[in-house]
C-alpha cells in the first residue's frame, strides 16, 4: 500500500510550562491520523538550556 507520508510542525511559540501542549496532542491525535498526518515535529520537552521560565529572545 502506498502512502502520502505528511509531517506536521505541531507546537505553538509561548505556551505555559504546565504540559499542555503534550495534553492537546493527546487530545489531537486520532484526529490528526484521521486527516492524514503520519508524522510529527515536536520541540524538545524542556523550555529552553536556560531554565524553565527564561525567554528565547528578548522578553518585554
Amino acid at each position: 500500500m502506498n502512502t502520502n507520508d505528511t509531517m506536521m510542525q505541531y507546537f505553538e511559540w509561548n505556551l505555559p510550562n504546565d504540559a499542555s501542549l503534550w495534553k492537546k496532542l493527546a487530545y489531537d491525535a486520532e484526529h490528526l491520523a484521521k486527516i492524514g498526518i503520519t508524522s510529527l515535529w515536536l520541540p524538545p520537552a524542556y523550555k529552553s538550556a536556560e531554565g524553565i521560565n527564561r525567554c528565547w529572545l528578548q522578553c518585554v
